[in-house]
């Protein structure tokens, strides 16, 4: 006498086939990078005031890290 009954069924009978799936659609590509924006030419009184600044000033800072201490702190 089975266990099983009159009913026996064969278990690889029992399992379903896999299920078929559609492929996935491509995503889309997300957008170019917008371009990098051009550099603007630097102004005239900025050009102007770099030199200034690059002249006169870092004497002041040069002799200020001579002295040292607190000066050369200052003129950092």
């Amino acid at each position: 006498m089975s266990l099983e009954g009159g009913n026996s069924i064969n278990r690889s009978e029992a399992v379903s086939s896999p299920k078929s799936t559609a492929p996935e659609p491509p995503k889309p590509m997300p957008p170019p990078a917008p371009p990098a924006p051009a550099a603007d030419p630097t102004p005239p009184a900025i050009q102007d005031f770099d030199a200034l600044i690059k002249s006169d000033v870092q004497n002041f800072v040069d002799l200020g890290e001579n002295i040292g201490g607190p000066v050369a702190e200052q003129v950092r």
